[in-house]
């Protein structure tokens, strides 16, 4: 039997789609001093996502590490 979380996930095919679906499921539950990690191989990318989730906080790239 799968974990509980194996089942939940989701597979996007570009950036720009699991940054929309990133966006609507965790904007309502920001408030400030809530982290949100975003953990993948350099392979990934992932900064990329970072860049785009950025703006859509009110943040600026001073806030991110």
């Amino acid at each position: 039997m799968l974990p509980r979380a194996v089942k939940r996930a989701t597979h996007f095919t570009d950036v720009d789609a699991l940054v929309a679906a990133l966006v609507a499921t965790t904007a309502p539950r920001l408030h400030a001093g809530v982290t949100v990690l975003v953990k993948g191989s350099r392979f990934m990318k992932m900064e990329r996502v970072v860049k785009k989730i950025v703006p859509q906080y009110g943040l600026n790239n001073r806030d991110t590490h």
